[in-house]
């Protein structure tokens, strides 16, 4: 039996950053979002009285539900004629900071 070397290459950071922009630009590539992340969500703003930093640390964790957020919050419903770039600016965007 044989072992074949590949040889994998990193793409330089200009190359990754283009190719995840890419990604994200495109309407056909959602990744998944967590689901304990996504029942946690519910939980915490099911609460009148949660903390709007458990929230943002919550969408930290999870860059596919992070992605909904900044989508969302940068959508026609929601764009005030800024684009929002961070979590806090989407969190606060969407009524709940």
């Amino acid at each position: 039996m044989t072992t074949e070397s590949t040889d994998v290459r990193p793409l330089p950071r200009t190359d990754m950053v283009d190719a995840a922009r890419s990604v994200l630009q495109s309407d056909g590539q959602d990744l998944p979002i967590l689901p304990e992340v996504s029942v946690q969500l519910l939980k915490l703003t099911a609460d009148v009285d949660c903390d709007p930093k458990d929230i943002v640390d919550l969408f930290k964790r999870d860059q596919s539900l992070t992605g909904h957020l900044l989508k969302t919050a940068n959508s026609v419903r929601y764009n005030s004629g800024h684009t929002v770039t961070s979590i806090h600016q989407a969190v606060a965007r969407l009524g709940l900071l």
